[in-house]
């Protein structure tokens, strides 16, 4: 939904008169409570990149905090509004998180306004428990990681999802010309990467790089069904536990294709080497058999394969990113880093260099 009131497009813009009408209309103020004052923090300094995110201390009544999101004052915003990440997170909150089975924060506020300025107004998940991206996920809140999602994915999959707008949430070909053009990411982010890189690599490894582009069309085929709503961005960064619950945030990259893009993203990103090694085979098929569960059709065979499909295809988050390196702090750098190097990682010990070698010369 757009709104033809104009939103804030700063956090200073945010004053306890305009915060109380919000709250106030979403029926989280009643009458006569009021909030008086709001103290500004910003938080995820160099664990986001195409937002700025504020806490938010609320004096009076109401919530004591919550979570502002902007669009990001740096440089990357044109790219971000090219491939329309602000209105698709908007349109999630507004049209999908309500029903969907994956819990996702308390939205006070989720808006885009006629100039296009976007505004969410989110709970604040501090009192959860959280695990820095740099540090990797565990091995058993992976696992349950997992479950959640190929619960969302079924669900995604099934008649009682909620219809989605194909302009926004757009299928894997289309999503992925859109917000990575492939062609330009992955040389000009390797180039990047290579000259900032703190280990060495092979050269097959390298040429595997410069070869993913010319197989990005096929593989972005293979991992056009199962037609799952994929969230696209499943940084450890982004997810907050409990003992019942996993509350995942962030949904800008949120798209249709094989639920397998996020698997293979968590497991070759957001996992340290030594947790992830000799493991992959074992999470795939966990996923795969719950997916099974929740009444979509994938063979083990099919998922792995798709898995190391979605291992070299997702390449393009880190060194899209990456391009942006100028700009960054030490954390962000850090991140990127790091996640190349659990990413190259894993290429290596499945071997994919030679498999997809093997592939392109049987196709030959």
């Amino acid at each position: 939904m757009t709104t033809a009131n104009l939103l804030p497009t700063t956090v200073a813009e945010i004053s306890p008169k305009w915060l109380n009408e919000q709250l106030t209309t979403g029926g989280y103020l009643a009458p006569g409570e009021a909030v008086h004052a709001i103290h500004v923090e910003q938080i995820g300094e160099g664990k986001g990149f195409l937002s700025d995110v504020y806490r938010l201390h609320l004096q009076g009544d109401g919530p004591n905090t919550l979570i502002a999101k902007f669009q990001t004052s740096t440089a990357m915003r044109e790219g971000a509004e090219a491939a329309d990440v602000y209105r698709r997170e908007v349109r999630f909150y507004q049209d999908i998180a309500p029903y969907c089975p994956m819990h996702t924060p308390q939205v006070y506020l989720a808006e885009v306004d006629a100039a296009g300025t976007a505004l969410l107004l989110l709970e604040d998940l501090h009192d959860l428990e959280a695990t820095d991206h740099i540090t990797g996920l565990n091995y058993a809140k992976t696992e349950r990681l997992l479950k959640t999602l190929a619960a969302q994915h079924a669900w995604s999959c099934g008649q009682q999802a909620a219809k989605l707008d194909e302009q926004i949430f757009k299928r894997v070909p289309e999503h992925f010309n859109v917000a990575t053009r492939f062609a330009e990411a992955i040389p000009s982010g390797w180039e990047i990467y290579c000259e900032n890189r703190r280990r060495d690599h092979s050269d097959q490894l390298a040429q595997l790089v410069t070869n993913i582009p010319h197989l990005a069309l096929d593989m972005q085929h293979r991992l056009a069904t199962p037609a799952c709503l994929v969230h696209g961005d499943i940084r450890v960064d982004n997810l907050f536990y409990d003992q019942d619950r996993i509350v995942i945030v962030d949904h800008q990259f949120a798209h249709v294709g094989s639920g397998l893009i996020d698997v293979a993203y968590l497991l070759s990103h957001g996992l340290t080497t030594a947790t992830r090694q000799g493991n992959d085979y074992q999470l795939v098929t966990l996923y795969q058999q719950a997916l099974n569960a929740g009444g979509v059709s994938l063979s083990a065979n099919e998922a792995w394969q798709q898995y190391c499909d979605a291992v070299l295809f997702m390449v393009c988050v880190p060194l899209g990113a990456i391009r942006g390196w100028p700009m960054f702090g030490e954390r962000a750098r850090d991140l990127l880093l790091t996640i190349m190097e659990r990413w190259i990682a894993t290429v290596e010990e499945l071997a994919l260099a030679e498999k997809y070698q093997q592939n392109k010369q049987s196709e030959d």
